[in-house]
């Protein structure tokens, strides 16, 4: 209150003002019967507070934009501005008041492929700074490799692999295709690199086939082949004989009756694959063969190819055929391998002997005509009126009868064989020199022995050669001086097993 004029102070209390918060009223003055109001107002300034929203941005591979949200969490006027030194980035603004939406662009044509990268954006006000992570990358361009790129199985190999790996960057997907029934594949697909095995199996593969095919490997880093092969182990065989040949004897190519020849054979290797350490061993189940060398060596034979023997079988041949026309010697070729063993047939010819007239016998040993060695003698009709007989000792031996000769040209068994039209048993002696043929009680016939000949009645001793031998027969069973008999008779050398 006053008189007349004076000046009035008007003082302000913010205390109690809330910041950021502003208040008004009235100040009202009475006199001289009136009233004047005074308007007063006043505030109390605020505190800004940062705040933003989010504090990280991821782009991977594929986002270009993204947002974060600057903030005032207080009162008052909020002042921010933002700083980064990234070059592959780009922010909207970079100052401001108060609130505002920040879109953060990235630009990926500066990173490598391949490649990330990450940083950070600083956004400062309100006497503080928050900072925003960010990062980004760049898809990689992958690239597929494999290595080797061909597998050979070979005949035994059963498992191989080969490696896949991405020599470009990024992600390598991949996936194998492939259609071979005869091998398999560990992996199908895949990301990035991996060891593939591949496993074959032979099972359904024929003897000595060969198979090849592709692998084929598909990704998004380019497609790539592997080549495979593989084969199966051949099996030899042996079934024929492609040739052979007969050295020494006559030198006709055959085994004739008392000839020692030697024989050379090719082998063919028929079946599908090759034949190593093979051998071959000769046999005969004929008693009159004797095989002295009966094993001999071949070279390794590949298959459908032909290889002689590199030694000689060598074969004895004794009475083996007692008729005149050709005949062939049965034998059996084992041949024996690494691969297995097979059996051949094998036939040889022999020429037979050749057959003639018989002279007459003598009737007395000193003058037996002589026999060849390995041919036939026949006589169709002998009358026995022609001869004489011991009529003392019917049964023994003695000077008269009928009489042959033949000289040993070496020693051994020597076979005789003798048959009589009649079909009976003839009386049979052999004599090693003239002066024992006489009438006599002492036998003084050879130790001769009974072979089996289809035909003939067989005998066979052995013999020191270079001595002439002395051969009587008769049928016994002839009692009449007057009968007729045919013969057959031959000699030949006698191999006894």
């Amino acid at each position: 209150s006053g008189t007349n004029g004076k000046t009035i102070i008007v003082t302000v209390d913010r205390s109690g003002i809330s910041a950021g918060n502003s208040v008004s009223g009235e100040i009202s003055i009475t006199g001289a019967g009136r009233t004047i109001k005074v308007s007063v107002s006043a505030s109390k300034e605020g505190t800004p507070e940062l705040s933003v929203s989010p504090t990280s941005l991821v782009f991977g591979e594929s986002d270009t934009q993204k947002t974060f949200q600057i903030s005032n969490a207080g009162s008052g006027d909020l002042n921010w501005n933002i700083s980064e030194s990234l070059s592959w980035l780009s922010v909207s603004s970079r100052s401001g008041t108060n609130g505002k939406t920040i879109i953060v662009t990235v630009d990926r044509s500066g990173i490598s492929d391949g490649n990330s990268v990450n940083g950070e954006i600083s956004v400062t006000g309100a006497g503080r700074t928050i900072k925003v992570r960010v990062s980004a990358s760049k898809a990689g361009v992958p690239s597929l490799s494999v290595s080797p790129t061909s597998l050979a199985f070979g005949e035994s190999s059963t498992s191989e692999t080969f490696q896949i790996s991405n020599s470009g960057s990024g992600d390598l997907r991949w996936d194998i295709s492939e259609s071979l029934s005869w091998l398999s594949v560990s992996s199908s697909s895949g990301t990035n690199g991996r060891t593939i095995t591949v496993t074959v199996d032979r099972s359904g593969l024929n003897a000595g086939a060969n198979v090849s095919g592709n692998i084929t490997v598909n990704s998004n880093g380019g497609n790539r082949t592997i080549f495979v092969s593989a084969s199966k182990v051949g099996v030899p065989d042996f079934t024929s004989i492609t040739s052979f040949r007969v050295t020494g004897g006559d030198g006709d190519n055959e085994l004739d009756n008392g000839e020692v020849v030697k024989l050379q054979i090719k082998l063919k290797n028929s079946g599908s694959g090759r034949a190593t350490n093979v051998s071959g061993t000769l046999e005969s189940s004929n008693p009159q063969v004797i095989i002295t060398d009966s094993r001999v060596n071949f070279p390794n034979i590949d298959d459908n190819d032909s290889e002689w023997s590199s030694g000689y079988f060598e074969i004895k041949v004794g009475a083996v055929d007692f008729t005149s026309s050709d005949r062939a010697i049965s034998f059996t070729l084992r041949v024996t391998s690494s691969q297995g063993t097979w059996y051949i047939p094998l036939s040889l010819e022999t020429s037979g002997l050749p057959t003639s007239y018989a002279s007459n016998p003598a009737d007395l040993c000193a003058n037996g005509p002589r026999l060849s060695l390995n041919k036939i003698y026949s006589k169709s009709s002998f009358s026995l009126s022609t001869i004489g007989r011991c009529n003392s000792h019917p049964n023994k031996p003695g000077s008269r009868g009928m009489w042959y000769s033949f000289y040993a040209p070496s020693d051994g068994n020597y076979l005789i064989l003798l048959k009589m039209t009649n079909g009976r048993t003839p009386f049979f002696e052999l004599y090693g020199s003239s002066s024992q043929c006489r009438c006599s009680s002492v036998d003084y016939s050879l130790n001769i022995k009974f072979v089996s000949v289809t035909g003939f009645y067989a005998r066979y001793t052995f013999l020191d050669g270079g001595n002439t031998y002395y051969i009587r027969f008769i049928n016994d069973s002839d009692s009449s001086s007057t009968s007729s008999i045919g013969y057959t008779i031959t000699i030949v050398p006698y191999f006894k097993k």
